[in-house]
């Protein structure tokens, strides 16, 4: 059992570093949410000492299970504008959903394709290309996000600004960190004070708000009008002129999807609608966000996940499938880990679409 445990722990663990690979800590990169293809990943795992070897490859698989493209690479990103980030020996390039190359493995580091452009690094210094692998905008940055609604984030030293698609200034750098335009507006952080910005740069809302530290910073960006602020440790929601339209209140709050934000009162978390009155009462031990009309929701008493649909029901009740990880649905297929046999992708009655444990090479401490 012990042995069945530390499986399931380790294989979470080499997920979420996956999933996490080759982000930035700033939230100028957004989460595809409408996937063709899923990353898959090939282990090779020594009995003999309960360790991964590190020889870990990557491929795709469609919403069936099959896998379409390979085990070949060491990292993979998310398709985005018909494209995904490749990893490969000690350089990045772009493969279209047939697993071809489009652009060969040449960067120090790649971020997915936005507006037509993906950032790229060469020799410290970032870039954007177009999906010919093209130079649009020269490497010049220290550091350079996602394009979003027309503009980036980039810095110069350690001070964010904006540019534009032919890599002129829009907002000279002077932010200490910085999100993306979402909705015409965009968070900067001063002083440790969070405000938010137009695209010309002018302060819409000044700086007033907390800075989240150990948050998603892309939590903050502006959604369907709201956005999620914290002062003095609480939860509130604004809009666009900066005024509350959900007091801050909540010890824990994510932000809305589906109409829904999951929020903490008492240790307890439910999901409010955006007058803020209760939707689905609080009742759980942690709860994410809505994403493809369910959540994930947990039960610590018996260390397990769940999923619930927007009236607070269980489709997938932690009691009877008792989910010791589980992520988020994306187009109909969530990764979650069942037991110590069972652990991949599950659709939305929970059967097994794709399991790791039967894909996963296991070998012997010689190697066989």
């Amino acid at each position: 059992m012990k042995k069945g445990l530390l499986l399931i722990f380790c294989l979470a663990l080499l997920f979420l570093a996956a999933c996490t690979s080759g982000t930035s800590s700033n939230s100028s990169k957004s989460n595809s949410s409408k996937n063709t293809l899923y990353k898959v990943r090939d282990y090779k795992y020594d009995e003999d000492y309960y360790e991964f070897v590190n020889d870990i490859r990557y491929g795709f698989m469609n919403k069936k299970g099959e896998v379409v493209i390979n085990y070949q690479f060491d990292y993979v990103g998310e398709f985005s504008e018909g494209l995904a980030v490749v990893y490969i020996g000690d350089k990045y390039g772009f493969i279209n959903e047939s697993g071809e190359y489009v652009i060969n493995p040449q960067y120090d580091y790649a971020e997915k394709f936005t507006d037509g452009l993906a950032a790229v690094q060469l020799n410290g210094k970032y870039g954007y290309i177009n999906k010919k692998g093209e130079y649009v905008i020269n490497p010049q940055f220290d550091n350079a996000y996602p394009f979003s609604e027309g503009l980036a984030a980039v810095s110069v030293g350690d001070k964010f600004g904006f540019i534009d698609k032919d890599g002129t200034y829009t907002i000279n750098p002077q932010f200490e960190y910085v999100g993306q335009f979402s909705e015409g507006l965009a968070w900067v952080e001063l002083s440790e004070r969070i405000g938010y910005i137009d695209k010309t740069g002018k302060y819409v809302i000044n700086p007033q708000f907390d800075s989240p530290y150990y948050m998603d910073y892309g939590n903050l960006d502006f959604r369907d009008g709201i956005a999620l602020v914290m002062v003095k440790d609480t939860f509130g929601f604004i809009d666009h002129k900066g005024q509350y339209v959900i007091n801050p209140q909540f010890e824990w709050a994510n932000p809305f999807t589906d109409g829904l934000a999951s929020v903490s009162v008492g240790g307890k978390y439910g999901f409010i609608n955006k007058e803020g009155s209760f939707v689905i009462n609080p009742q759980f031990d942690w709860a994410g966000s809505f994403s493809d009309g369910l959540a994930v929701v947990a039960d610590w008493d018996i260390e397990a996940y769940g999923y619930i649909n927007k009236k607070g029901n269980y489709v997938l009740n932690p009691s009877e499938k008792q989910y010791v990880w589980a992520d988020n649905f994306q187009n109909g297929l969530a990764y979650a880990i069942l037991d110590d046999e069972n652990e991949g992708y599950i659709d939305k009655d929970g059967n097994v679409v794709y399991n790791y444990l039967t894909e996963m090479t296991y070998i012997g401490r010689y190697g066989y």
